[in-house]
């Protein structure tokens, strides 16, 4: 019997291939080196802070599909308040910044307060999920009036 490919067979085959290669993910992948000063990133989280601070205060990011932190620990500097979401809790235990909140959650589904965030951020995820436009929508919902949405560094032309 050949079974339907569906979101949660997506979802959960990416959290069994994360979970199994978080200790090794930060070698192999060395864009997120986080010993760089990621200078180019600062400069694109800062025009996103001010972004959505033309509306009101914006304090609060969420790195969805977070990993082990890299743009979660990059918005750090400029956010007080910052919280990494993503399906593996071993790439969420990865993170070591404790001012950081971690959420086990998939990217369409963050157990959050509507209008809660000034800023959602995705950093090489849209292109690991079923339906991107998911994403989407629950940004749409966790983002207060006049908050931005950030999402870079995916691997196919048609994002």
């Amino acid at each position: 019997m050949e079974e339907k490919l569906d979101s949660r067979l997506v979802t959960e085959a990416n959290r069994r291939f994360y979970d199994t290669i978080a200790e090794a993910y930060e070698k192999v992948d060395s864009r997120r080196n986080q010993n760089e000063q990621h200078a180019w990133l600062q400069k694109v989280l800062l025009g996103v802070k001010s972004q959505a601070s033309a509306t009101g205060p914006a304090e609060r990011f969420i790195d969805v599909g977070a990993g082990t932190g890299f743009l979660a620990i990059q918005a750090r500097r400029l956010f007080s308040d910052v919280t990494a979401a993503d399906i593996s809790q071993e790439m969420l235990n990865r993170i070591g910044d404790s001012k950081i909140k971690t959420l086990l959650a998939p990217a369409d589904k963050i157990p959050l307060t509507a209008g809660c965030m000034d800023a959602v951020g995705c950093f090489a995820t849209l292109h690991h999920l079923f339906d991107p436009r998911q994403l989407f929508g629950e940004a749409f919902r966790l983002l207060r009036d006049g908050g931005v949405l950030y999402t870079d560094h995916d691997i196919s032309a048609e994002f």
